[in-house]
């Protein structure tokens, strides 16, 4: 912070960024430049939408050309995109798709683009698309998948393309747990084709802090997920969910010996008192898992918010999980607490920052380690 430029030079540099960028949206040269290079890189495979790539204050998440150049220094409004609250700290409602203007849908201009062309265009071959929020209280409007539309009828035609495999898919559904939109059967069926998928990523912005049962209601896993269509499925990751906890052991008894890894991130269990805790243990009884060879075991990684609740800040766990679930270690998570595990487990992880790493412990330890003052 000491070497931050002058807030005059700051401004000067952001008004010449902020009138580049309403030209190039005005003349379309971002979606020229997309498609420029769909045509001439054959071998590219994956893209990435995210509201994220500016990260935080010098800690860019995505050094594009153009974060590079900025000059040393530069201080500046980190501009997120997608519809989101501009600190970061609570979760917008999105607005019905069939209703909503062109300049509310133009907040996903970058999203709109991308699908588009990967539909339309015939000579390309990504394989991986990925709309990560970055666990931003954000994500595409899930409203887009409630009924038909043309964004919808692009998302679908990019799902039935040959060789399509990984899906991460943020969706804005707002804090409640009202999964309407999403029991519609057309976001099953868009997926559905997707007949070779390995990963998928499904992140919303359900608040799990929420203490309304009302607002809490389970999604119903299986009218959305159509796990039988997915024999190749190696990665599955639900965050912010509000899961049936019996639903989902039927949605993972289901899942193929393919599948590797399994994140759960701020989930919520409204009908089991036990939550976290009574999953890991139905999990250990009720799936075999424990008696695959090794290779085959799942990797369960579990994450939450932590009790000092942080825009992209989290607490993950991984070891302590496989010991209890394929070893004698003991369960640390702690009985219906769905937002830390027991003390002294997990550890304290930064989405923007990779450095950022703390034991989960209080204050008074932390200080005793010399990591905070």
């Amino acid at each position: 912070m000491d070497v931050q430029m002058p807030l005059k030079a700051c401004w000067k540099y952001y008004q010449k960024l902020w009138d580049n960028q309403t030209f190039v949206i005005g003349s379309e040269d971002d979606e020229e430049a997309f498609l420029y290079g769909l045509e001439r890189f054959p071998r590219l495979r994956i893209v990435t939408v995210t509201p994220a790539a500016h990260g935080w204050l010098f800690a860019p998440l995505y050094e594009t050309p153009m974060i590079r150049v900025f000059p040393y220094g530069f201080n500046y409004p980190i501009p997120r995109g997608w519809h989101c609250d501009p600190d970061d700290s609570q979760v917008v409602e999105p607005l019905p798709w069939s209703e909503a203007t062109e300049d509310y849908k133009e907040l996903w201009r970058g999203a709109r683009i991308v699908l588009r062309l990967l539909s339309q265009a015939e000579k390309h071959n990504v394989s991986e698309l990925s709309f990560d929020s970055k666990q931003l209280f954000t994500g595409l409007n899930f409203s887009i998948l409630d009924r038909s539309c043309e964004e919808y009828n692009q998302f679908t035609a990019i799902m039935k393309r040959p060789g399509f495999r990984r899906l991460h898919l943020s969706l804005l559904t707002g804090s409640s747990g009202y999964w309407t939109g999403l029991q519609s059967g057309l976001f099953n069926e868009a997926i559905s084709l997707a007949k070779e998928l390995t990963h998928i990523h499904l992140p919303t912005t359900f608040d799990n802090g929420s203490g309304s049962l009302i607002r809490d209601l389970p999604i119903p896993l299986k009218e959305v997920l159509p796990s039988k269509e997915w024999p190749n499925l190696s990665h599955l990751t639900f965050s912010r969910f509000s899961v049936d906890t019996s639903e989902l052991l039927d949605i993972l008894k289901l899942a193929p010996s393919s599948l590797q890894p399994l994140d759960l991130k701020c989930i919520e269990f409204p009908f089991d008192e036990m939550r976290w805790t009574g999953l890991l243990e139905r999990m250990r009884e009720e799936l075999d898992w424990a008696k695959r060879d090794q290779s085959l075991k799942p990797t369960v990684t579990t994450a939450m918010e932590g009790h000092r609740r942080w825009p992209r800040r989290f607490i993950e766990l991984s070891d302590e999980v496989a010991s209890f679930l394929y070893g004698c270690g003991e369960n640390p998570l702690n009985g219906a607490d769905t937002r830390s595990p027991k003390e002294g487990y997990w550890t304290n992880l930064d989405l923007f920052e990779a450095e950022y790493t703390r034991p989960n412990v209080n204050f008074q330890y932390l200080k005793k380690l010399g990591i905070i003052c």
